[in-house]
C-alpha cells in the first residue's frame, strides 16, 4: 500500500515537472515569436494581433508596469520587458493547465 502511494506521488511529481516544462516551452516560443513579429511587421499587423492573443496576460502586465513608471525606459522594448511578459504568460499557462487537470479529474473519474 505504501509502495503504491509512493509510486503515485512520484508520478504526480513527474507529471508536474512535465507540465511545467511544456508550459515553459510554450511561453518561450510564443514570446519569442511575438518579439520577432514586433521587430519586423509590427504588433499592429495581422500576425502581431494573432500572436498577442496568447500573450495577452503578459502584455497587460507589461503595459500596466509601463503606465506605473512613465518616465523610465525600463519597460520600453528591452529584454527585461520581454522576460516579464514571458514569465507572466508562463504563470498564466501553468494556472490554466492545472485548472484543466482539476476539472478533468473531477468530471472524468
Amino acid at each position: 500500500m505504501f509502495y503504491y502511494m509512493a509510486v503515485g506521488a512520484g508520478m504526480e511529481i513527474l507529471s508536474n515537472m512535465k507540465l511545467l516544462g511544456i508550459t515553459l516551452a510554450f511561453a518561450v516560443v510564443m514570446t519569442g515569436l511575438l518579439i520577432a513579429v514586433d521587430h519586423h511587421p509590427g504588433l499592429h499587423s495581422t500576425l502581431g494581433i494573432w500572436l498577442a492573443v496568447p500573450n495577452l496576460p503578459g502584455l497587460a502586465v507589461l503595459n500596466w508596469a509601463n503606465y506605473l513608471t512613465p518616465n523610465t525606459a525600463i519597460w520600453d522594448d528591452g529584454p527585461l520587458s520581454w522576460f516579464m511578459c514571458g514569465f507572466v504568460d508562463w504563470i498564466t499557462y501553468v494556472g490554466l493547465a492545472k485548472a484543466v487537470i482539476v476539472v478533468r479529474r473531477k468530471f472524468v473519474t
